[in-house]
């Protein structure tokens, strides 16, 4: 009977010593100095991703209220409540923030020609990542129906 651990082809069917790893001075040091930096590297990342998030946009209400407009192309909404409750429920998801700062930055809320259709966020490249394009969806697709999901999964009206 063969069992993966032994080989059938050394005597008694046991497993073979593994061949010692021969290191020289330099690979040593190499890795030594490769373990010594690890922690400082993981910290760079971070400060980096601590970076990105103060840097990104503060959204509110009215930020929200833009996008909606340009989303669903009707200039007037007709109620900040409803659109409260819309952006708090996108807002207070995991990375909800984050996504919606993503959104706003990459359609171009804040450049000098901000975007008035659909058509221009696409041309920004919003329905190009997977992840924008979903929130610009659920956007839209809140105003249109008049539901929405809330951070906790429950489905409103």
């Amino acid at each position: 009977m063969f069992l993966p651990h032994r080989r059938p082809d050394l005597p008694g069917g046991h497993a073979a010593a593994p061949a010692p790893v021969r290191l020289t001075r330099r690979d040593l040091l190499l890795l030594a100095s490769s373990l010594a930096a690890a922690p400082w590297t993981r910290a760079a990342a971070q400060d980096a991703a601590a970076e990105q998030d103060r840097s990104a946009p503060t959204l509110g209400l009215d930020q929200f209220l833009r996008m909606s407009r340009v989303l669903t192309g009707f200039d007037d909404l007709q109620d900040d409540a409803i659109g409260s409750e819309y952006f708090e429920a996108l807002a207070t998801r995991t990375d909800g923030t984050r996504r919606l700062a993503g959104l706003w930055r990459r359609g171009g809320f804040d450049d000098p020609e901000t975007p008035a259709s659909v058509e221009d966020l696409a041309a920004r490249g919003v329905y190009d990542a997977p992840d924008l394009a979903e929130l610009a969806d659920t956007i839209t697709g809140n105003w249109y129906s008049g539901t929405y999901v809330t951070a906790d999964g429950e489905l409103r009206v």
